[in-house]
Protein backbone atom coordinates (compact mmCIF):
# COMPACT_ATOMS: atom_id res chain seq x y z
CA UNK A 1 0.00 0.00 0.00
CA UNK A 2 1.22 3.50 -0.76
CA UNK A 3 1.36 5.88 2.18
CA UNK A 4 -0.71 9.05 2.18
CA UNK A 5 1.54 12.09 2.55
CA UNK A 6 0.45 15.55 3.71
CA UNK A 7 2.90 18.30 2.70
CA UNK A 8 3.42 21.20 5.11
CA UNK A 9 5.75 24.18 5.18
CA UNK A 10 7.10 25.00 8.63
CA UNK A 11 9.20 28.01 9.61
CA UNK A 12 10.93 27.79 12.99
CA UNK A 13 11.02 31.61 13.32
CA UNK A 14 7.86 32.89 11.64
CA UNK A 15 4.53 31.73 12.98
CA UNK A 16 1.97 33.28 10.67
CA UNK A 17 -0.58 30.47 10.88
CA UNK A 18 -0.75 27.01 12.39
CA UNK A 19 0.09 24.37 9.76
CA UNK A 20 -2.54 21.65 9.69
CA UNK A 21 -3.23 18.31 8.06
CA UNK A 22 -6.33 16.13 7.88
CA UNK A 23 -6.10 12.49 8.94
CA UNK A 24 -8.65 9.75 9.59
CA UNK A 25 -9.26 8.09 12.93
CA UNK A 26 -7.72 4.62 13.10
CA UNK A 27 -5.30 4.99 10.20
CA UNK A 28 -2.21 2.90 10.86
CA UNK A 29 1.18 2.71 9.16
CA UNK A 30 -0.23 4.71 6.26
CA UNK A 31 -0.09 8.43 7.13
CA UNK A 32 3.02 10.59 6.87
CA UNK A 33 3.72 14.27 7.19
CA UNK A 34 6.36 15.79 4.93
CA UNK A 35 7.61 19.03 6.39
CA UNK A 36 9.71 21.48 4.42
CA UNK A 37 11.67 23.30 7.11
CA UNK A 38 12.74 26.94 7.13
CA UNK A 39 14.21 29.37 9.62
CA UNK A 40 13.20 32.94 8.85
CA UNK A 41 12.59 32.00 5.21
CA UNK A 42 15.92 30.20 4.68
CA UNK A 43 16.19 26.39 4.51
CA UNK A 44 16.69 24.87 7.97
CA UNK A 45 19.36 22.16 7.85
CA UNK A 46 19.51 20.42 11.24
CA UNK A 47 22.19 17.97 10.10
CA UNK A 48 22.35 14.18 10.01
CA UNK A 49 23.68 13.99 13.58
CA UNK A 50 20.46 15.43 15.00
CA UNK A 51 17.89 13.32 16.83
CA UNK A 52 14.25 14.00 16.08
CA UNK A 53 11.53 13.66 18.72
CA UNK A 54 7.84 13.85 17.79
CA UNK A 55 5.58 15.08 20.59
CA UNK A 56 1.78 15.09 20.55
CA UNK A 57 -1.30 15.67 22.66
CA UNK A 58 -4.63 14.22 21.51
CA UNK A 59 -8.14 15.64 21.91
CA UNK A 60 -8.72 13.35 24.93
CA UNK A 61 -5.71 14.84 26.75
CA UNK A 62 -3.45 11.83 26.29
CA UNK A 63 0.04 12.89 25.31
CA UNK A 64 3.23 11.18 24.29
CA UNK A 65 6.44 11.37 22.34
CA UNK A 66 8.32 9.02 20.08
CA UNK A 67 11.43 8.69 17.96
CA UNK A 68 11.04 5.12 16.70
CA UNK A 69 8.42 2.93 15.03
CA UNK A 70 8.20 -0.85 15.32
CA UNK A 71 11.00 -1.08 17.85
CA UNK A 72 14.16 0.22 16.26
CA UNK A 73 13.29 2.00 13.00
CA UNK A 74 13.36 5.81 13.06
CA UNK A 75 9.93 7.44 12.95
CA UNK A 76 11.33 10.09 10.63
CA UNK A 77 13.48 10.60 7.57
CA UNK A 78 15.51 13.79 7.12
CA UNK A 79 16.90 14.81 3.73
CA UNK A 80 18.32 18.32 3.63
CA UNK A 81 15.45 20.56 4.86
CA UNK A 82 12.70 18.00 4.20
CA UNK A 83 11.52 15.91 7.14
CA UNK A 84 9.11 13.01 6.72
CA UNK A 85 7.32 12.02 9.94
CA UNK A 86 5.60 8.65 10.22
CA UNK A 87 2.43 8.95 12.30
CA UNK A 88 1.96 6.24 14.91
CA UNK A 89 -1.52 4.69 15.35
CA UNK A 90 -1.81 6.39 18.76
CA UNK A 91 -1.63 9.80 17.09
CA UNK A 92 -4.69 9.06 14.90
CA UNK A 93 -6.67 7.11 17.51
CA UNK A 94 -9.05 9.78 18.85
CA UNK A 95 -11.19 12.10 16.71
CA UNK A 96 -10.69 15.82 17.25
CA UNK A 97 -7.65 18.05 17.24
CA UNK A 98 -4.24 16.49 17.92
CA UNK A 99 -1.44 18.99 18.38
CA UNK A 100 2.13 17.99 17.68
CA UNK A 101 5.57 19.52 17.66
CA UNK A 102 8.85 18.24 16.27
CA UNK A 103 12.07 18.75 18.25
CA UNK A 104 15.59 18.56 16.82
CA UNK A 105 18.26 17.67 19.38
CA UNK A 106 22.01 17.85 18.96
CA UNK A 107 24.06 17.48 22.14
CA UNK A 108 22.49 19.84 24.67
CA UNK A 109 20.88 22.00 21.98
CA UNK A 110 17.18 21.70 21.14
CA UNK A 111 14.97 23.59 18.72
CA UNK A 112 11.29 22.78 18.17
CA UNK A 113 8.66 23.65 15.64
CA UNK A 114 5.66 25.70 16.60
CA UNK A 115 2.56 23.50 17.06
CA UNK A 116 1.19 21.59 14.09
CA UNK A 117 -2.52 20.73 14.08
CA UNK A 118 -3.79 17.35 12.99
CA UNK A 119 -7.52 17.28 12.32
CA UNK A 120 -8.41 13.67 13.16
CA UNK A 121 -11.74 12.99 11.46
CA UNK A 122 -14.01 10.32 12.94
CA UNK A 123 -14.22 7.04 11.07
CA UNK A 124 -17.92 6.21 10.57
CA UNK A 125 -18.85 3.21 12.67
CA UNK A 126 -15.63 3.30 14.74
CA UNK A 127 -15.86 3.00 18.49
Amino acid sequence: MTNVVSHLTVDLVRREEIPSADVMQGDQASRNLRLTLYTDGEPFLPGNESRVVIRYVRADGVYGSYEKVQGSADAWLLIENRLTVFLLPEVCQVPGITMMSISFLLGTNQVSTFPIRLNVHPLPGAE
